[in-house]
């Protein structure tokens, strides 16, 4: 039995590459049936954020033939040759995958260490996997665990003192460098999380003046009419 992970990090490619590799919300369910049946019903979850996309899988074949066709998969999803992602990479299987998890769920893995949005963002995952009805009791026990360690991370260690995110300390670093941002035109490129994140860092730092970015102008507008500002079209992978 392997159980093994697949994905790519901030740690290993470049933001063009992530967007290119990461799986929309809505498309996540026939995503995780798709690798489902092309492993015999083996358990999976797919684990897709800003920073990362990872691909964890409990199945009865050997690591490396499990590693073979999550890669796949990936290509055939994404429409990319595998030679264009697999450099960027990172495989794990047995303990060397559960350690990977636990690190990830405690944010010891993140942008930021100590923020706090990546265990929510796990455990989503974890509900889409189920929903779509690809766990089984090992992918279950493993994801609950995790959760469970991570907990204890946050309440027994200082880890997460204080309000961490990769958006909160972007807002502090720019306060640092200007001292006073009420009146400054802030640029936000892209209207996912983090952005909605940034947005309320903003405007706690009073900014009013706030352009969002995005490819798709229908998704900037929501978090403009939400926190203000002016939405506009882009493409956010040649600006970032």
């Amino acid at each position: 039995m392997s159980l093994v992970v697949v994905g790519l990090s901030h740690h290993t490619s470049p933001v063009a590459l992530r967007e290119q590799m990461a799986f929309a919300t809505d498309a996540l369910p026939s995503a995780h049936r798709r690798l489902h049946k092309q492993l015999d019903g083996a358990g999976v979850v797919i684990l897709s954020t800003c920073n990362r996309v990872e691909v964890y899988v409990h199945h009865s074949g050997i690591a490396e033939e499990v590693f073979a066709e999550v890669r796949a998969f990936l290509s055939e999803s994404k429409e990319l040759p595998e030679a264009e992602f697999q450099e960027a990479l990172y495989e794990f299987d047995g303990s060397e995958a559960v350690g990977h998890l636990f690190r990830v769920c405690a944010s010891l893995d993140s942008l930021v260490v100590g923020e706090a949005q990546i265990l929510g963002q796990v455990h989503d995952a974890f509900l889409a996997a189920q929903a779509a009805q690809t766990t089984d009791k090992v992918i279950n026990a493993l994801f609950q665990k995790a959760f469970a360690v991570a907990k204890r991370v946050r309440t027994q260690s200082s880890i997460g003192a204080g309000k961490v995110s990769v958006s909160s300390v972007a807002v502090e670093l720019a306060v640092s460098i200007f001292t006073e941002l009420a009146e400054k035109t802030v640029m936000v490129i892209g209207s996912g999380e983090t952005a909605e994140l940034t947005m309320e860092a903003l405007r706690d730092r009073g900014v009013r003046k706030v352009i969002v970015v995005n490819r798709t102008p229908e998704r900037a507008k929501k978090l403009v009419d939400r926190f203000g500002g002016e939405a506009h079209a882009g493409e956010t992978s040649q600006l970032a």
